[in-house]
């Protein structure tokens, strides 16, 4: 399970990214670099029951899965995008 300290900051690291499936963990928020996956196409966090709130998305991800976020709040991001 992962917390806030337990996600990397720098997930540009990872270039060739497709599917990120964060589901079930305990985080509160995502973090920034997320939006350098430019290869990202699937990311689920479905379960994430401490997700709060979701930082600018990679503009290829085509599908995202949130399931269980109970805390996470309104994302105009997500509405126009999906």
């Amino acid at each position: 399970m992962l917390l806030d300290d337990g996600l990397p900051n720098d997930l540009e690291s990872l270039p060739s990214l497709e599917v990120l499936n964060l589901s079930r963990n305990k985080f509160h928020c995502l973090p920034a670099s997320i939006s350098r996956l430019s290869k990202l196409r699937i990311l689920e966090l479905s379960q994430c029951t401490m997700l709060k709130s979701i930082p600018d998305l990679p503009a290829n991800l085509r599908t995202i899965e949130i399931v269980g976020a109970d805390q996470l709040r309104e994302q105009k991001q997500l509405k126009a995008s999906f």
